[in-house]
């Protein structure tokens, strides 16, 4: 072997370094041999996954055709673990996936889809079905825009995109994509069914009809009938609807359902005996039908059959226990029924169902408005405004609370800010009229009529209210043009004339008074709004006897008017007839115990008659309806002061003054309980700050004049008398209080003057003429009393008085003659009177 020797060039303690060329060569061919490795080795892997991936696959789809979807989803997924991009697993792991009710596990697969095969239509097909599933429908909508892009021939991308539109209620492109449905396979019922109804739900009812005929022409379904009767119904076809409903009750005749919407079209069309009659043969076939019970629940308390509409509506609630709906209407009808624990039990199940209803609230709300609880009431109103503050009925209902409570001002501030968010809400600008009405502000209330019948001209309810209006700020005229308007629009109904003759009758028009409600009656017949009415300004005048007659007789055409029994027992009450009057109201108070009006009127009677227990019972009573009540406060404090308990009247006095501190009556009701001086100066004082308030108010004057008598000063109340008049000349009792106090301060001559203007305008001026009468007796002027009664005595041609007064005058006169006739017709008339014997004793020694 030879050996090489070591190059003297290497010098001995270097290190040894290889040849920088032939060193660069070999890493390149170490390089090239690595890179070929791994594709070889990358190559062999790949087509090992390939093989992987296609097991996965051939299994994955055996099992999704034979509906193991779990199982398919299992084996896809070990699919795309070996190839990531296998369109085809991601897309069939998401269709099993939708099998699965898994749509949000779907969506993902369905994006990776789209992503591997953005061209093709079926990844967002199937995206937008998941997200329509999850009702994400205006994202669906977008998929499957995307996917009629790529294939407008494919029918389910139209069909699931009009169904999302449906959803989002956008009627026109859902019927625009159920045509192009329909243009690609025309003899489906289905889509032909689903266009009708969309072009129902658009109104576009000769569409809907066009395509229901088709599809009851190519296969007569009960549902493509149910449709077409309600679209045959709308265009008034009433004879075709019904013929639609029978024709599905007889393909399907022991199928609840069915027979239940016809039901429901006879109740539409008012038969409630037809549909009571369906309504009980649905529910004897399918029991189940909650909706069915609850429909005629609803039937019979709309005709206020109570105990029916809960039996219906128990079993409705029943049947679906989580419905806080059911709830809520079976709580109205216990309500309606006089049972407010029952209501509210009901309302709290349906709180608890759902905290966040704001209705539950108004509901409860309502329940304790109706109890008296008004506190209660706004606090549930005040919770459902912060629940729903868009929900303008919340305001509607809080201002008729504040109301009930006797707080206008915030009643108006509620009032005011619905109308703010919505200026012509008839039954806020109602609401607000009324309440304008009841505070004495007749110009805002004429205002809200007006924007009212701009809205509703033909509306009598809100022109008899207008013309009341009128009347109240004193234009009688506009008052009778508006009430001759009602008669115009409605010629066949009496309230125009009954309107009319109490304006008349108010006026002084006796005869076109009489005349209105005589063409009322010509109307309608034994109307007993009519006879109530009539009695009332009637008994007005003063005429007892024929205001009684037609009040009674109206009660016997309508027994249960509260309205006209609170009349009639409160002319009871005037004339002494207690009892009756407490029958009255006992009668009222049997037909809603709740009357607070009743309760007050029957305390009033009770303090009459002295039965003070009684009378304080009834007014607690009224007091715990209406704790804030102004006449109900003042009606306790009149019991109390009855029976000296001046504590307790006063603190319902001062009740009184705290809500509503200008109230007269309290006022005087105070000074009357005070016991001396000092505390009548100080009512004084009350009443002078009213008037300074109100300088216009005659009834304050009237009030200050009464007071003023009663602490001796004469003079001031004749200057607050003679004011009062001023303000308010028509007034007969003003005229007939100041002849009375000049008659008091022995001014007689002056209030014989004044007597003499007011007796003619009287309605029953028998009582002045007999008084002045007597005063010109006592005065000497024989025959002027003389004058006066036979003035009487033609207003009351039976008046034992004016007989009496003749026959005296007669006699002072020296006319034994005239005296003796007018005294034998006065013995005929008071047989038992005191004077008798000694009346005959003269009349016997004159004829002798």
């Amino acid at each position: 072997m030879l050996v090489q020797s070591i190059p003297d060039t290497i010098h001995p303690g270097r290190p040894v370094t290889a040849d920088r060329t032939s060193t660069s060569g070999r890493l390149v061919t170490i390089a090239m041999f690595l890179v070929v490795l791994t594709i070889l080795a990358m190559l062999f892997s790949w087509l090992g996954a390939r093989r992987v991936n296609n097991y996965f696959v051939n299994r994955g789809d055996g099992a999704y055709q034979a509906q193991q979807y779990e199982q398919a989803v299992s084996e896809y997924t070990w699919a795309v673990r070996f190839a990531g991009d296998d369109a085809h697993s991601y897309l069939n792991r998401g269709y099993a996936l939708q099998h699965l009710a898994r749509d949000a596990q779907a969506v993902p697969d369905f994006t990776r889809t789209i992503e591997l095969r953005p061209s093709e239509a079926v990844g967002y097909r199937a995206r937008g079905e998941s997200l329509a599933t999850q009702g994400m429908h205006g994202e669906a909508i977008v998929d499957f825009t995307a996917a009629i892009a790529r294939d407008t021939a494919n029918v389910s991308s139209y069909v699931n995109r009009a169904r999302s539109y449906a959803v989002q209620s956008d009627w026109p492109a859902a019927i625009a994509d159920m045509g192009e449905a329909i243009t690609r396979r025309p003899a489906d019922v289905a889509f032909l069914l689903a266009r009708a109804r969309y072009a129902v739900q658009a109104d576009q009812l000769d569409v809907a009809r066009n395509d229901l005929n088709k599809v009851i022409e190519l296969a007569p379904s009960t549902a493509a009938l149910l449709v077409r009767a309600d679209v045959r119904e709308r265009q008034n076809d009433l004879e075709g609807a019904l013929g639609d409903l029978n024709s599905a009750v007889d393909r399907e005749p022991q199928n609840g359902e069915v027979v239940g919407q016809r039901g429901t079209y006879y109740e539409r069309r008012g038969d409630t005996d037809q549909a009571l009659l369906d309504y009980q043969e649905s529910v004897r076939l399918d029991p189940s039908l909650a909706w069915v019970h609850t429909r005629m629940g609803l039937v019979f308390y709309q005709a206020s059959d109570f105990n029916s509409a809960e039996v219906y509506l128990s079993r409705a609630i029943e049947l679906r226990p989580d419905d806080a709906d059911g709830y809520l209407r079976r709580a109205n009808v216990l309500l309606d029924a006089r049972q407010p624990d029952a209501a509210l039990a009901d309302i709290q199940q349906a709180v608890d169902l759902d905290s966040r209803r704001p209705d539950v609230y108004l509901a409860r709300a309502r329940v304790y408005q109706a109890s008296g609880k008004f506190a209660e009431s706004i606090s549930d109103l005040d919770l459902a405004l912060k629940l729903d503050p868009r929900n303008l009925d919340t305001y509607l209902r809080r201002s008729q609370v504040y109301t009930a409570m006797n707080q206008p001002e915030a009643a108006l501030r509620d009032l005011n800010e619905l109308l703010r968010r919505d200026a012509n809400n008839l039954a806020a600008l109602e609401q607000r009229a009324k309440l304008a009405m009841a505070e004495g502000t007749y110009d805002q209330a004429l205002a809200d009529y007006n924007a009212l019948i701009a809205l509703q001209p033909d509306s009598i309810i809100l022109l008899i209210a207008r013309g009341r209006a009128h009347h109240a700020l004193g234009s009688d005229d506009l008052a009778i043009a508006d009430f001759q308007q009602v008669v115009e629009l409605a010629p066949k109904s009496p309230d125009g004339y009954i309107e009319l003759g109490v304006l008349a009758a108010n006026r002084g028009d006796g005869t076109l008074a009489m005349q209105s409600f005589q063409q009322a009656l010509d109307l309608g017949t034994n109307d007993a709004r009519v006879f109530a009415a009539r009695g009332r300004v009637l008994l007005d005048q003063g005429k007892i006897a024929e205001g009684l007659a037609d009040v009674d007789w109206a009660l016997s055409l309508r027994p249960d008017d509260a309205a006209t029994l609170l009349v009639r027992s409160a002319l009871y009450a005037k004339q002494d007839w207690f009892e009756d009057a407490i029958g009255d109201l006992d009668q009222v108070l049997k037909l809603d115990p709740s009357n607070v009006s009743a309760l007050a009127a029957r305390s009033r009677v009770n303090a009459q008659r002295s039965n003070f227990d009684e009378a304080v019972d009834d007014a607690n009573a009224a007091v715990s309806l209406q704790p804030n009540s102004i006449t109900v406060l003042l009606t306790r404090a009149r019991v109390y002061a009855q029976q000296n308990l001046n504590a307790r009247a006063l603190a319902d006095i001062h009740k009184v003054l705290g809500i509503a501190p200008d109230n007269i009556e309290a006022r005087v009701l105070r000074a009357r309980l005070y016991n001396n001086a000092q505390w009548n100066a100080d009512a004084l004082k009350d009443l002078d700050q009213v008037l300074a308030v109100r300088p216009n108010d005659a009834a304050a004057f009237k009030t200050r004049a009464e007071l003023r008598l009663e602490i001796g000063d004469t003079e001031g109340a004749l200057a607050d008398i003679q004011q009062a008049r001023a303000l308010d000349p028509a007034n007969t009792d003003l005229t007939l209080r100041h002849a009375a106090l000049l008659e008091q301060a022995n001014r007689v001559e002056e209030a014989l003057v004044i007597y003499g203007e007011v007796a003619p305008m009287l309605a029953m001026p028998s009582e002045t003429y007999l008084h002045v009468a007597k005063l010109r007796y006592e005065r000497g002027e024989y025959q002027r009393a003389l004058a006066n009664y036979n003035a009487a005595l033609e207003q009351q041609p039976e008046s034992a008085a004016a007989y009496l007064g003749i026959g005296l005058a007669q006699r002072k006169i020296g006319d034994n003659g005239a005296a003796i006739t007018a005294f034998r017709r006065y013995l005929r008339l008071a047989p038992n009177a005191a004077d008798s014997a000694e009346i005959e004793a003269w009349i016997t020694k004159q004829a002798k």
